[in-house]
């Protein structure tokens, strides 16, 4: 992906349950939600947040098939 203003450099992505219910954690912890929860391709859904110290997490939540 591009550079941004929020998003000058790689960042790390964390698979996780729920993207919705992490980012709720993150921003009652202090963090901010960057780039709002996505669906790519089908696959699964990701969005960015940074943590209290101003670092850019990536969060994914894959899609569960049937």
């Amino acid at each position: 992906m591009p550079r941004t203003k929020d998003v000058t450099a790689p960042v790390l992505a964390m698979n996780v349950s729920s993207v919705d219910e992490y980012v709720a954690k993150i921003v009652a912890a202090g963090g901010k939600l960057v780039k709002p929860k996505v669906e790519l391709g089908g696959m699964g859904y990701y969005a960015y947040v940074t943590d209290s110290e101003g670092n850019v997490i990536g969060l994914w939540q894959d899609i569960k098939k049937a």
